[in-house]
């Protein structure tokens, strides 16, 4: 077992929050897993370039117009190989196990909060808090559209899923729906950063 204790301190130094609690052996590893996959992840092209976001929407005649960056298939194939053990539920160290280990080991009412945000910006990003669209009965920003189009289109090609998304792009076309998507996976890469700085912090407080 290995015991952490952590202070979080505002700026004119008072304390806000206590952190202690122990880790498992196994806890330990999955932390330093998380933290060699996210570094891993850091170093791909459209990561360090800034992932394009949604800069602006308005709505046209013919539909919904998204304004974002441009980006090549080569960046984005990059982009989810390397998050790939990150953000995927069965593996081993992905955001949701980590976060976990965090929630159970360390019990505060403040941390949990800041977890639960992590989780938010993880699944649905930063604009389901002030709109959503819907497609049909599909949110448009949220994490089961994000599935749809990872498990339909890119990690798998289950037919029921490939459909589904196929059904977003004739509505919005392609280009807005690809725009909505890596919007999800930017604010997901935050959600991985911050919580790797979290870990990060465990990791070198460890007595």
């Amino acid at each position: 077992m290995t015991f952490v204790r952590l202070e979080e301190r505002s700026d004119d130094g008072t304390t806000l929050d206590t952190l202690s609690g122990e880790l498992s052996d196994l806890d330990w590893k999955l932390l330093i897993k998380y933290l060699f996959h996210l570094e891993r992840a850091l170093e791909c092209r459209l990561i360090n370039r800034g992932i394009p976001g949604i800069t602006g929407m308005k709505w046209e005649k013919g539909g919904v117009v998204i304004n974002a960056e441009s980006y090549s298939n080569s960046e984005l194939h990059e982009l989810l190989h390397v998050l790939r053990p990150l953000i995927l539920h069965n593996e081993s160290a992905s955001f949701g196990v980590v976060r976990s280990i965090l929630g159970r080991c360390f019990k505060s009412k403040r941390f949990s909060a800041y977890l639960k945000e992590l989780q938010h910006l993880f699944d649905h990003g930063q604009l389901a808090e002030y709109m959503q669209i819907f497609v049909g009965e599909q949110r448009l920003f949220d994490s089961s559209l994000l599935r749809t189009w990872l498990n339909g289109t890119q990690y798998h090609t289950e037919e029921e899923k490939a459909a589904a998304w196929q059904e977003i792009e004739t509505y919005l076309n392609s280009e807005n729906a690809r725009a909505i998507v890596i919007n999800q996976l930017k604010d997901r890469v935050s959600a991985l950063i911050l919580l790797g700085q979290v870990v990060r912090a465990i990791t070198n407080k460890s007595t």
